[in-house]
C-alpha cells in the first residue's frame, strides 16, 4: 500500500506536507507510511479514497483501477453536501456569493478563471523545463 499512497500523492503533484494536510495526518506520519514503516489506520485510508476519488478495493490490494468512476453530477452531490456540513466555510461562503451571479458575472469569472488557468499552465511549464535542465 505504500507505494500506492505515494503514487496518488505524485498523481496529484503533491509535497508531502501538502498531502498530509489534506488528510489531517502529519508529515512525518505520511512517510512512515510512504516507507512502508507503518499502516495507515482504517480512518486515514478512508480519507485518502474520499478526499481523492481512490478505490479503496485498489489503494489495498492494487487490483483493479485506482479512481472510483463517478458521474459528474455524483460528484458535486458530494462535494456540495460536504460544503453544506461546514457553516463557516470559506467554500460556503463563497459559493452562496457565487449562486447569486448574473451572466455579467458568470462571463467575468469565466474571463479571470481561464487566465488563472493559462498563468498556472505556464508556471508549471517554466518548472518543469527548469527542472529538465537540472
Amino acid at each position: 500500500m505504500n507505494e500506492r499512497i505515494k503514487e496518488i500523492r505524485k498523481y496529484f503533484k503533491m509535497t508531502q506536507v501538502k498531502f498530509a494536510r489534506s488528510i489531517s495526518i502529519a508529515q512525518n506520519t505520511l512517510s512512515q507510511y510512504e516507507k512502508g514503516i507503518s499502516t495507515p489506520l482504517d480512518a486515514i485510508i478512508a480519507s485518502i479514497c474520499k478526499v481523492y476519488n481512490v478505490d479503496e478495493h485498489w489503494l489495498r490490494t492494487g487490483e483493479g483501477e485506482m479512481f472510483v468512476n463517478k458521474e459528474k453530477k455524483e460528484l458535486l452531490a458530494d462535494f456540495f453536501a460536504d460544503v453544506l456540513a461546514d457553516n463557516e466555510s470559506f467554500k460556503l461562503q463563497l459559493l452562496s456569493a457565487i449562486a447569486t451571479f448574473d451572466a455579467d458575472d458568470w462571463a467575468a469569472l469565466e474571463k479571470i478563471t481561464k487566465k488563472i488557468v493559462k498563468e498556472s499552465e505556464a508556471r508549471a511549464k517554466f518548472t518543469q523545463e527548469e527542472k529538465d535542465h537540472e
